[in-house]
């Protein structure tokens, strides 16, 4: 058995080889002789760089087509990136890295408008919800203000309006305890004049602002009954003998009383009716003693009839 001891080409180096003398006898003309080695080996470099080129035509393309999807793909993620535009400013937001968003602060976000107002109609815009530094400055504020309330109006004692009551109740107690006590009541009668035996009587049944006169003295009447006072009035049915004047042929009417010194009278030991301030005698006008309704008034005491009087 024979071995056969020739070297054998490599099974790629053959593919080579058929690809090439199957390139030659396509290209070389009819008739014309067979290549030599040096141009089979030229053959196989210009197949190579064919099917290089080839490949790299094919690797570009396929790159074209996959670099369009991807920036496809880039486009529509873009959509739910988180990178944003303001419509109204032209600026856009670049997202940031991990460590970026860590340390930075998030910005504080736009407050939403509403649907149906635009500044190009001329409407106003909701305007937005304060911050927490405004929040916290009204807060500051509105403390500030109850505490120089409170320092501009201090509040008052509570036992403060008690000791207002008690020294009002004690200052009442205190003028209560000045007050003259009420005069006493020194005797009740009529007064009747020794001339004509007529008691004085106040004219019109108890009218005030009338001169005095004499009357009968019954019968007894509450107009013509007089109580004497230890302040010195002398009254009738609640008003006061008075003296309207201080000089000879003053009136003596009843008028309310007022305590002065024209309503002080005093019945003496000689039967002078005198009022004390002007120090003249009660008299019956031109000694008319005898008649009723004759009027009184002030004069000189001279010790007649017609200024004498008695209780009756």
């Amino acid at each position: 058995m024979t071995v056969d001891q020739t070297p054998q080409e490599p099974r790629a180096g053959r593919g080579y080889a058929r690809l090439a003398s199957a390139l030659a006898a396509v290209v070389r003309p009819p008739g014309e002789r067979p290549t030599t080695l040096r141009g089979r080996i030229l053959a196989a470099t210009l197949v190579v760089l064919l099917a290089g080129g080839l490949a790299v035509g094919v690797g570009a393309l396929t790159g074209a087509l996959g670099g369009s999807s991807a920036a496809a793909r880039n486009q529509a993620d873009g959509a739910s990136s988180p990178v944003s535009s303001d419509l109204r400013t032209g600026s856009a937001t670049v997202p940031r890295t991990e460590h970026e968003a860590r340390s930075t602060p998030e910005p504080a976000s736009p407050a939403p408008r509403s649907a149906g107002t635009g500044e190009g109609r001329g409407q106003a815009s909701v305007p937005p919800p304060p911050s927490s530094s405004e929040e916290a400055t009204s807060e500051v504020t509105q403390s500030t203000s109850t505490t120089a309330s409170r320092r501009v109006a201090p509040a008052v004692p509570e036992d403060e309006p008690r000791e207002t009551e008690e020294t009002t109740s004690s200052a009442s107690r205190t003028s209560e305890t000045k007050r003259p006590p009420a005069p006493k009541v020194l005797a009740t009668a009529a007064i009747v004049n020794h001339g004509g035996g007529r008691c004085i009587d106040v004219t019109g049944k108890g009218r005030t602002g009338v001169q005095l006169g004499i009357w009968d003295c019954e019968p007894v009447e509450p107009w013509r009954t007089w109580t004497f006072y230890s302040d010195g009035t002398v009254r009738s049915q609640g008003h006061c003998m008075t003296a309207v004047g201080s000089g000879n042929g003053a009136q003596i009417q009843a008028r309310n009383c007022t305590g002065g010194a024209a309503q002080r009278f005093t019945l003496n030991t000689s039967h002078d009716l005198v009022n004390i301030a002007a120090d003249r005698c009660v008299d019956v006008k031109d000694g008319r003693v005898g008649e009723n309704a004759a009027p009184l008034q002030l004069w000189t005491c001279q010790g007649a009839d017609n200024q004498k009087w008695s209780l009756y």
